[in-house]
């Protein structure tokens, strides 16, 4: 199948609510197949919130829920209990999965699931884990699906990042949400690079994609070797580089297809690793064995220092986990490691590429 052939393939299919938030950033977003580790981990986080609820209310112990989980993830539940509780105070919260399916009654936009609703508040609840990321059109779906079941013009979302611990609010008008989701999904399928691209079904094949990384091939090309920074900053950059630095927008569209480029090395590294793992080496490509690096095991090293004391074992260890530590103060000592033996690491600058837009927070 051609290349064009395989992304309009893509396209062919209907949009979840959980894709809205991707398709306002690229209208043609697929989701891909498959699912990960940070995925499972949410659905698990979302089903012991859901079962710890229900136990809760019937007065029911929860604490051997919390034995599937580490320290961190039993930290993120408890905190999604205490806001549920802030919110609905002493209303009906509804957490059966069979009572949250969520119809917006749009056309090409399928049934989502909630993950909590109180209708005598009128707010629904939704549980992210990971990073805070821009969810608006995903709770707006949901949103327009209550104000439609419960016959009202008006209806609040709280969004609970538990992991960063941060609620985040979005209150929606029928009319207004219901004409931005009507537009975004009669918008044509365009193509258009962002964050989500490697998660998206037609990566691949996708023609934003391939001129991105023509783009960034072609430029490359015209650069010359960087020199290697001196200790003293930063090395000197070409002049098409430098200008960057003073422009942007240059510098915006520049980064943005590097990332998609480097995204798509990594797939192609691993698919020429296959090929030589099979075939054998060629004239560009090699397989070389890494010696691994030689390492001691802190338990058997405490056997051979007993007796010059534990002490000369654990200075030569590098920083644990906060989380690590905490979980096996509990398990000995029934409480929280102590405050004083938690210490904060020295924080770091980092640049992050923002999607530009006109559009004013809603």
């Amino acid at each position: 199948m051609a290349e064009d052939e395989k992304y309009k393939a893509v396209l062919a299919h209907p949009v979840r609510p959980s894709s809205l938030p991707k398709l306002e950033q690229c209208r043609a977003y697929k989701p891909a197949q498959g699912t990960s580790d940070a995925a499972e981990r949410g659905t698990l986080i979302d089903k012991v919130i859901r079962e710890a609820w229900t136990l809760e209310q019937d007065g029911k112990d929860t604490s051997f829920l919390f034995e599937r989980l580490g320290t961190e993830d039993a930290e993120a539940v408890k905190w999604a209990l205490g806001k549920i509780h802030e919110l609905a105070g002493e209303d009906y919260f509804c957490t059966e999965e069979s009572d949250l399916r969520a119809d917006a009654e749009l056309a090409g936009l399928v049934p989502g699931t909630m993950d909590g609703l109180c209708p005598h508040r009128g707010l629904l609840v939704d549980y992210k884990t990971g990073q805070v990321r821009d969810y608006r059109l995903q709770m707006g779906a949901y949103a327009l699906a209550c104000m439609h079941e419960y016959f009202l013009d008006t209806w609040t979302a709280y969004l609970l990042f538990v992991d960063a611990k941060q609620v985040v609010t979005h209150v929606f008008n029928l009319d207004e949400i219901k004409a931005e989701l009507e537009a975004l999904l009669a918008s044509e399928a365009v193509p258009t690079p962002c964050d989500y691209c490697k998660w998206c079904a037609g990566f691949e094949a996708c023609p934003a994609v391939l001129k991105a990384v023509a783009d960034t091939m072609d430029a490359a090309d015209e650069l010359p070797e960087p020199p290697k920074k001196s200790k003293g900053g930063a090395a000197d950059l070409p002049a098409s580089i430098d200008a960057m630095a003073q422009d942007d927008t240059l510098a915006h569209k520049f980064l943005s297809a590097l990332k998609l480029a480097s995204d798509w090395a990594d797939r192609l590294k691993e698919r020429i690793r296959e090929r030589v793992r099979t075939s054998g080496n060629t004239p560009h490509f090699k397989l070389i064995s890494v010696a691994g690096r030689k390492i001691c095991y802190p338990l058997e090293l405490g056997k051979v220092f007993s007796d010059a004391g534990w002490q000369n074992v654990l200075e030569i260890m590098p920083s644990v986990p906060a989380e690590k530590a905490d979980e096996l103060h509990r398990r000995f000592f029934g409480r929280p490691l102590p405050d004083e033996y938690i210490h904060t690491s020295p924080g770091t600058s980092q640049l992050r590429l923002m999607k530009p837009s006109n559009k004013t927070n809603k």
